[in-house]
């Protein structure tokens, strides 16, 4: 879990909403010899009004085939709420996301408020080229 050091400004929580998620599916940065056995990486990244918020987690080796649109499908239900509403409804419905998605989508909410937003566009240009699956899904 992420500490904040100050807490994170009303106005944004209240204000703001999700515009897009991207979904980026990776195998481990390893020589392929190494990689073989390691679980591949699940990246999630959230997107509002020039804001940036990223997660990432190993794949659990049962989850053998994991379809990046599909997975992002329980996001809708963000459509549009505030960040502070997004906030919320991973609290509320964590009965009915894995834990998995739970997390992810808490911890990149969460990271949203703490990054300074410089080294975000360098991450993406790099999972882009690195990704075995991609998924952008637009929210509002």
């Amino acid at each position: 879990m992420i500490v904040t050091a100050e807490p994170i400004p009303f106005h944004l929580l209240v204000n703001q909403k999700i515009s897009y998620i991207e979904i980026f599916i990776c195998n481990p940065a390893l020589p392929t010899y190494l990689a073989a056995n390691q679980p591949r990486i699940l990246w999630l990244h959230l997107y509002s009004s020039g804001m940036s918020g990223w997660a990432s987690c190993p794949i659990p080796p049962e989850y053998r085939h994991v379809d990046p649109l599909q997975w992002a499908t329980v996001f809708t239900r963000w459509k549009g709420l505030s960040l502070a509403k997004c906030l919320e409804s991973v609290r509320l419905h964590d009965h009915c996301w894995d834990l998995i998605r739970k997390e992810l989508a808490s911890s990149a909410l969460l990271d949203m408020y703490e990054s300074t937003g410089a080294d975000n566009k360098l991450k993406q240009q790099d999972l882009i080229q690195e990704a075995q699956s991609y998924c952008y899904y637009t929210i509002n």
